[in-house]
């Protein structure tokens, strides 16, 4: 038998905003791995093109309101689609970065991803 080939083929990331339809059990499956009493990660798998960095991307817009407490985490949304992330120095420094850009800037969180090398 031969797979069939996905017919919602897309060149990328759809960036949308509201309304978002369906997908809510996926976002309350992951509000539920990162708030459980031992946050766990989260293996995100299915074919090319089925919406699962626009599921991720989505759950970065929204997870402020889906999950309690929301000022105890941090969500960051990094995509691998292009060449910058693929040393492992370059990679850590882009997740500081981004959360540099979503942490208050006079946290000690803050204070130790402005570090100027990161060997």
């Amino acid at each position: 038998m031969s797979k069939l080939a996905n017919p919602f083929v897309t060149s990328g990331l759809l960036e949308i905003g509201e309304p978002f339809v369906g997908r809510y059990d996926e976002f309350y499956q992951l509000v539920f791995h990162m708030t459980g009493a031992q946050a766990t990660s989260v293996n995100l798998i299915g074919d090319k093109h089925l919406g699962k960095s626009c599921l991720l991307y989505r759950f970065t817009k929204i997870w402020g309101n889906l999950v309690p407490e929301d000022d105890k985490y941090v969500v960051v949304y990094l995509s691998f689609a292009d060449d910058r992330d693929t040393n492992e120095k370059r990679f850590y420094q882009h997740i500081a970065e981004e959360l540099c850009a979503q942490v208050d800037k006079h946290s000690q969180l803050y204070a130790a991803m402005k570090v100027k090398h990161w060997n």
